[in-house]
């Protein structure tokens, strides 16, 4: 089950629990998380859905830009942020992780 977000207290929780969670089990991606989340903030149109686990928000966020549906995901295997079109299951097109030079994740973000 999917909640929206349309308010900036609900995305600052959310960011906060991501945050927190790339603290503590994904150091590889909790310094690229940031330049994402101005990325997702500058290109998403309308609201963002989060998956929810237990109640809460999880690691999963989808954002519009025009028609399409992009998909965020921290990939446990390759210590990646994963943005995939479409679903989480659909075509992987970028990978992130605190590597990723911010030049990269800000033409990822003009080109979609």
């Amino acid at each position: 089950m999917a909640i929206q977000i349309n308010q900036i207290e609900i995305l600052k929780e959310y960011f906060n629990g991501v945050m927190n969670r790339a603290d503590h089990h994904a150091d590889d991606v909790n310094e690229i998380v940031l330049a994402l989340i101005g990325g997702v903030i500058w290109r998403a149109e309308g609201n963002f859905e989060v998956k929810q686990y237990g109640g809460a928000p999880a690691n999963i966020l989808w954002m519009y830009v025009g028609d399409n549906r992009y998909c965020f995901k921290f990939n446990h295997e390759t210590g990646k942020i994963e943005c995939h079109e479409g679903g989480h299951n659909g075509e992987l097109i970028e990978s992130f992780d605190n590597q990723t030079s911010i030049s990269k994740v800000k033409q990822f973000f003009a080109n979609i």
